[in-house]
């Protein structure tokens, strides 16, 4: 269980600021119905305590050339990315309620569908283990909600 820090050139400069920060606090966001052409499909939920997460992604069960680009809160955080055996890791900024994370494919790689996957880890050390498929016509997307943790009196 390696873990790979991909090198610079496959992260993505952000876009001209559309209001989607991860750092933002709107607790309105809204799922898109479709991202550059493709259906939003929300096939995962889980519900989380911690603001910051630990996201470790890879390519489930045979390594057969899968690219993805990754879309989360409005913004794409890593575009045309290689999935490998090794878990690729990453850090994410929620906002409070629904934060929407999208695996988008940009090839099916030798065996379709592209399918990722991914391990969201709270801050308490609490793992989520999720897999996520998309094909060209449709994106796997994960619907992260977060609310924070009351304190106990």
């Amino acid at each position: 269980n390696s873990v790979v820090q991909p090198k610079l050139d496959t992260m993505v400069i952000p876009t001209p600021n559309t209001g989607a920060d991860t750092n933002q606090t709107d607790t309105n966001l809204t799922t898109p119905k479709e991202i550059d052409g493709r259906v939003i499909n929300v096939s995962k939920k889980v519900k989380v305590h911690s603001s910051k997460v630990v996201v470790s992604i890879w390519d489930h069960q045979t390594i057969d050339g899968d690219r993805i680009s990754l879309h989360f809160n409005g913004k794409w955080i890593l575009t045309n990315y290689t999935l490998k055996k090794e878990k690729y890791q990453f850090n994410l900024h929620l906002v409070d309620g629904k934060n929407i994370f999208v695996l988008h494919a940009l090839n099916l790689g030798k065996y379709p569908p592209n399918t990722a996957a991914l391990i969201v880890e709270e801050e308490d050390g609490k793992k989520h283990r999720i897999i996520l498929e998309s094909d060209l016509n449709e994106s796997g997307t994960l619907e992260i909600n977060y609310k924070k943790r009351r304190k106990k009196k």
